[in-house]
């Protein structure tokens, strides 16, 4: 009944469920909606959107020691709604790549106004591998294992406030536009990156859209998301851009 790759609206699931189940009535039609949603066979992926497979969520804990302590210091020193995330490059990044990252970067985000009290309270912590900041060429030169990049955290961005993590949308537009996380891996590796993102795990690709529209990678995105997810992604700059290009590959139907 449910497509594998196909986008599905309220309406349509409605219709489907109808087909088979002539009697329900519409509060049983949602009820029923909800039931396949938390049974895995639809996975809801934006505003209603609804892809009809089972997603994973994007979860991760922190791994090493000094990540666990850095936030420690983070939650002892600061109020449970100051915003900030923290991950760590090869816990998050290997799930993506082929070449397995050996060394663990632990980068930090928070707000740029606070990243200078962040770096002096984690150097009172007796952390001494912190960059603030750091440029490219910094990181090459001096992120060791257990480094912590003390890096702005963008405005508005897609986290996980309550957990103080970030999450696969803010993962997914960083990958293609944050010139510190692409240290940690080559151009040529970014389509598969994000093709493993839209297999594995559940995107709301409506958060995903207005991520990238605030880092000006919308363009960018486009090129990787998948055909068949294109839509959910779709917006007027979308057709704008359609129309601007039509030679561009994305464009043309098979």
């Amino acid at each position: 009944m449910i497509g594998n790759e196909k986008i599905y609206q309220t309406a349509d699931l409605m219709r489907l469920i109808q087909k088979d189940n002539p009697g329900y009535r519409s509060s049983s039609l949602y009820s029923k909606i909800k039931e396949m949603e938390n049974l895995g066979q639809i996975t809801r992926v934006g505003k209603d959107r609804y892809l009809g497979k089972k997603l994973a969520s994007f979860d991760y804990e922190l791994e090493s020691s000094v990540a666990r302590n850095v936030d420690k210091v983070m939650k002892t020193n600061y109020s449970e709604d100051f915003p900030y995330a923290i991950f760590e490059t090869a816990t998050i990044l290997n799930r993506f790549l082929n070449h397995l990252l050996e060394r663990n970067v632990i980068l930090l985000e928070a707000p740029r106004f606070f990243l200078h009290h962040v770096f002096h309270a984690l150097k009172e912590e007796g952390f001494q591998n912190v960059l603030l900041n750091p440029s490219q060429e910094e990181v090459f030169l001096y992120a060791e294992e257990g480094c912590i990049l003390l890096l702005p955290l963008v405005s508005k961005a897609p986290i996980d406030v309550a957990r103080k993590r970030i999450t696969i949308e803010s993962l997914v537009v960083d990958i293609l536009c944050s010139p510190i996380l692409g240290c940690f891996f080559e151009e040529a590796e970014i389509p598969g990156m994000v093709e493993e993102a839209f297999t594995i795990y559940k995107v709301r690709f409506d958060t995903l859209r207005t991520y990238a529209k605030r880092r000006n990678a919308l363009d960018r995105l486009l090129r990787y998301v998948p055909e068949t997810m294109r839509e959910l992604i779709d917006d007027n700059e979308t057709n704008l851009h359609i129309r601007k290009h039509p030679e561009d590959p994305r464009n043309i139907q098979g």
